[in-house]
This record gives C-alpha cells, sequence and structure tokens, in this order.
C-alpha cells in the first residue's frame, strides 16, 4: 500500500536553517514551480557550520564549531552541488579552507537567487503539530532577533535543515569531578596558540580529533591522541602520541588509560562528536532522539508519522553536499506527486527492520552513519526522483581520499584531484606534478 503526499499548488514550505542543507532545500524546492518556499536562519549570514566565529559565544542563540584554520577533509571537486561545480574558479587547491567553502556557499546563494527567499536574524522558538481536516500542518512560533517581536505562522511542510554540529556530545568518564584541569569540547576550539607548552589529552580520533591533534603539536609541550581502536602507546612524532581510551581521571591532572598507564596533562580536549537536537520541537512532533538514533524517520529523512516534515542531512560519514541535493530533490517529487510513499506502517516497519538488526550487533548508535552504504542511497533516491546519478568518478575518489587520508593525516591535503568524466578510471591525483594515481 502507498500513499501520496502531494501538496497543493502554492503549499507554503519552511527551510529552518540557511546552511547548505538549507540553501539546496530551498532550490529544489523552489525550482519545482509549486510552493512557496520561506528559509528562516538566525544569524545574519548563510553558510551555518561554515561560518567562522572568531570569539566564543558571540552569539546568544548560535556557536559555530568552524576552527581558524579548518580546511576541508574532502576534494573540493567532488563536494558541490549537483548543478553548481566546485571547480577551480574557487581556487586551485584541491582541499579549501573553510572561507572558500563559505564563498562556494554565498555564490550558490546568489546565483539561483535564494537571498529573497531567506529571513535573517530570525530564530524559530517552537514547532507544533496542527490538524487540520485530517492534514498535519505546521506552527511555527519565530522570533525576530532585531525587532525582538515573537509571531506565529502556518505552513503546509517544513524541512528541518538546522544540523547536527550544535549540541556536543559530552561522555560521562569518571572522576571528572577530581581532575581539576580543564576540560573542552572542540566545539569551543578555536586555534592552537592558546596552548602553548601545556600537555594536552584528546579524546577522540575522528577527522577533529585528528586534525586538531596535529595543530596542537605545534605549539603544546605533548599532545596524547586517545582513543579506542589503539591498543598501545606509541610516538607518531616528537611530541605527539597515540594512546589507549581513557578509562577515568583523577586528581591534578592525571588520567587512566585503557591499558593502565598515565598521563599527566594540564587540558583535556574532548573531540567526541555531537548528538542530534531539535530543541523546537514540541511534543506534538513525535520526534525522538534515542541513542543517536532519530525516530520515526523513513530513508533518513521523512518523518513516518507525518510525511511532511522532513530532516535533510542526518546521515554520517557521507559526501554532504551532493547527499543533500539529492535528498531534497527526492522531497520535491514527493510533495509534487511525483513519487508516493508507503504507508506509515511500512515506514515505521523497516526503520524498526533496520534498528533490530543492528542492535543484536550492538551498534544501533551507528544507524545513521552510512559509509560505503552513502552511494545505494544517493542512487536510489535519484532514482526515485527520476535525476541524475552520482558517477562512479566521484565514489572512486572519495575512496581514495579516505583511504590516503588514515595513512598520512598530516599530508593527503597536498593532493591535487582532476575528475575528467563519470567512468570508474576518469580522475587523476596529483603530487606537485607526479601523477600518483593507483
Amino acid at each position: 500500500m502507498v500513499q501520496s503526499i502531494q501538496l497543493s499548488n502554492n503549499a507554503k514550505i519552511a527551510v529552518i536553517g540557511a546552511g547548505a542543507a538549507g540553501l539546496i532545500a530551498a532550490k529544489n524546492l523552489r525550482d519545482s514551480g509549486l510552493f512557496q518556499v520561506e528559509v528562516f536562519e538566525e544569524m545574519d549570514t548563510v553558510g551555518g557550520t561554515w561560518v567562522y566565529q572568531e570569539e566564543i559565544a558571540s552569539s546568544y542563540y548560535f556557536q559555530s564549531s568552524m576552527y581558524r584554520d579548518l580546511r576541508t577533509n574532502l576534494p573540493k571537486e567532488i563536494m558541490g552541488f549537483l548543478d553548481f561545480p566546485f571547480d577551480d574558479s574557487f581556487g586551485v587547491s584541491s582541499f579549501p579552507s573553510h572561507q572558500v567553502v563559505l564563498s562556494y556557499l554565498m555564490s550558490f546563494c546568489k546565483t539561483f537567487q535564494l537571498f529573497e527567499l531567506i529571513r535573517f536574524h530570525c530564530v524559530v522558538k517552537k514547532i507544533s503539530r496542527f490538524d487540520y481536516f485530517g492534514c498535519h500542518k505546521w506552527d511555527l512560533v519565530l522570533y525576530d532577533l532585531r525587532t525582538q517581536q515573537l509571531e506565529q505562522r502556518r505552513y503546509d511542510a517544513v524541512v528541518i535543515c538546522n544540523g547536527h554540529y550544535t549540541k556536543s556530545f559530552i561522555p560521562q568518564i569518571p572522576g571528572s569531578d577530581l581532575f581539576l584541569r580543564p576540560i573542552i569540547h572542540s566545539h569551543f576550539y578555536k586555534s592552537p596558540e592558546p596552548f602553548y607548552k601545556l600537555r594536552i589529552a584528546v579524546l577522540g580520533a575522528g577527522n577533529s580529533g585528528i586534525d586538531i591533534s596535529y595543530e596542537l603539536k605545534r605549539v603544546a609541550s605533548k599532545v596524547s591522541l586517545c582513543h579506542k581502536k589503539c591498543e598501545m602507546r606509541r610516538m607518531l612524532e616528537d611530541n605527539l602520541e597515540e594512546c589507549p581510551t581513557i578509562e577515568s581521571l583523577d586528581t591534578d591532572g592525571k588520567i587512566h588509560l585503557a591499558d593502565k598507564s598515565t598521563l599527566q596533562v594540564d587540558l583535556l580536549i574532548l573531540c567526541t562528536g555531537y548528538e542530534y537536537d531539535f530543541p523546537f520541537l514540541d511534543s506534538s512532533c513525535e520526534v525522538f532522539v534515542q541513542d543517536r538514533v532519530v525516530l520515526p524517520i523513513y530513508r533518513h529523512l521523512i518523518h513516518a508519522k507525518y510525511p511532511t516534515m522532513s530532516f535533510v542531512g542526518l546521515p554520517l560519514r557521507i559526501l554532504p553536499f551532493p547527499l543533500f541535493d539529492y535528498q531534497t530533490r527526492y522531497l520535491a517529487s514527493i510533495y509534487s506527486g511525483k513519487c508516493t510513499l508507503p504507508s506509515c506502517e511500512r515506514m515505521l516497519a523497516e526503520q524498526q527492520q533496520d534498528l533490530f538488526y543492528l542492535d543484536s550487533k550492538g551498534s544501533r548508535k551507528y544507524y545513521h552513519l552510512l559509509a560505503e552504504k552513502q552511494w545505494e542511497y544517493c542512487r536510489e533516491l535519484a532514482d526515485l526522483a527520476d535525476g541524475p546519478n552520482l558517477s562512479v568518478a566521484v565514489q572512486r575518489v572519495y575512496e581514495d581520499v579516505s583511504q590516503f587520508r588514515k595513512r598520512e593525516p598530516e599530508k593527503y591535503r597536498r593532493r591535487k584531484y582532476i575528475i575528467f568524466g563519470k567512468g570508474p578510471d576518469d580522475w587523476r591525483v596529483f603530487e606537485g606534478e607526479l601523477d600518483v594515481t593507483l
């Protein structure tokens, strides 16, 4: 059994957030020619997490997780939206700075005339469901930061693009109350200079943990990168070591590791990721976050009970901008009536089936982590929305840089990638003038 979620002509759709996900959602929904699209953004500019804020807590409502010297960990040649290449007109480096990514998003917004859809300085305080003759509509309470006025508006659909780099995940480490040394999350890390000559432990070896550790080693007395996959301590550089994960904290900056050895540090930085957070959704929305899983969501995107609510950008370890593009093209097809959805019961059952499988392996928290599954996911959405497929060349470049990044975390950004076709061999990677494609 299937259902159609076709919205009426001129239906009003609210998009929450003007980061990369919100911008491509606005474009793809607007381009259907059927809907009135409004985007709400609490900052004074587009870009979301790509907006760097020099001062911590410079905005009462939003704090970017961006740090000063961040460069992308994926080549720009595969990062762009489907209709707007991220090419060398934005600079020749394959791994641009956050400033260049923001410039790309600004240019995208200007090229496709999206600024006129965006209401800046506007905080979404509350979203609640309103049942109207069998249809589910959405009431938004909005707060204008300039006028300091509240207002309420009603929408036929709401597309939530608020990102997932705002609410820090803080692990419960035994002995934290005894530690008596600063503990900060990477969300608040900006630059290495304040940590000159300090002994620092970094917990977590994801992309941010590795990048920040290599930044800190330039100024710190010693950096200890602690994570679960390390079984024994080893030196990576003169003042950078890899250590087993942290088991507990003790008095005066002592850290007990899983191999029973200890560290003596001046500071602990938590690079432990983020939690999904939707503080503006009230109970009528029936959205729950449990063990890093957003429920009840179909295809990591659509509210299974109320499909006129959707969440763009939930998946992790992905090629983000293209995936956002595929998700929102699919949404536009659903809301315009070109695609149907399974019944509510079927959508709920699909998510539960996936979760039961992950529970059997003790890995429920990885539900939204797609990794190699992202390619099939994007191609399924492309086929459903009758859109262009992601090329195999893009997939091969993604896989190549992922492998080389693990081997050479400090050097991989020196490489230059070139894509000249869609096939599996239609790409090259260079180190200087040397072709090092495998």
